[in-house]
Parts: structure tokens; sequence; C-alpha cells
């Protein structure tokens, strides 16, 4: 979602609110997952591309699953949907749409990655 600037908010991409209530409020447990996902992330876009490339449709919608319940899981909702949208293109069987889709979880990964190393250094500092 984009603001009057044009800007994404901080919110639609990262709805920490929204992750704390999903864990009952334990700051550490989030922090934790955080790393987690941080770490994993990469791998798993990395994989995601490379089914993209193959015209692998059955990787690409694991991988675009396995990327929207990460990310749901931390209320990193843009990434969510950019992850859904890509994997009912695989099931859909539209190939055609996945590179745009693909660059489009890169780039909320990126902001993302932002939000998430940001909070992880305040909470460790």
């Amino acid at each position: 979602m984009a603001d009057e600037s044009g800007s994404t908010s901080d919110e639609s991409v990262w709805d920490l609110e929204g992750a704390l209530k999903r864990l009952h409020g334990k700051e550490k447990l989030l922090l934790k997952l955080v790393n987690v996902f941080l770490k994993s992330m990469p791998d798993e876009i990395e994989k995601l591309n490379q089914a993209i490339q193959g015209e692998d449709l059955d990787a690409v919608r694991l991988h675009a699953h396995t990327i929207k319940g990460a990310a749901g899981n931390l209320s990193a909702n843009a990434m969510m949907a950019a992850a859904s949208t890509t994997e009912q293109a695989s099931i859909d069987g539209k190939s055609e749409e996945l590179a745009e889709l693909s660059a489009g979880i890169n780039s909320c990964f990126s902001e993302v990655e932002a939000l998430f190393k940001t909070y992880a250094a305040e909470k460790q500092a």
C-alpha cells in the first residue's frame, strides 16, 4: 500500500503489533523468529527463483507457499500477499507471469529484511 508520497508504509510491509499479538506479546520469541527468517529466507527465495527459471510449476508453488507462510507468521503482509499471488499463478499455470511476480517477492523481502534487521539490532542492543 502506497501513501500519498508513493512510498510503502512500514505497517503494510510489517505489522509489528500484529506479529506480537500472534505471539501473545512474547518479544523474545518474535526476535528469535525474525532471526530465523533472516537466515532462511534468502535460500528459500533463491529456490523459488531457480524453480521459476526451470519452469517447474510444482516447485514454484511449494516455495511460494513456504514463503507465504513464513511471511504470514510474522505479519510481513506485503511479502505474504506477493507470495500468495505467485503461488496462485503457479497453480493456474501462468508461467509467463512468474518472473515479474518473483521480482515483487524480492522487492518485498528487501523491505522486510531492512525492517527486521533494524528490529533485531534494537532488541539485541
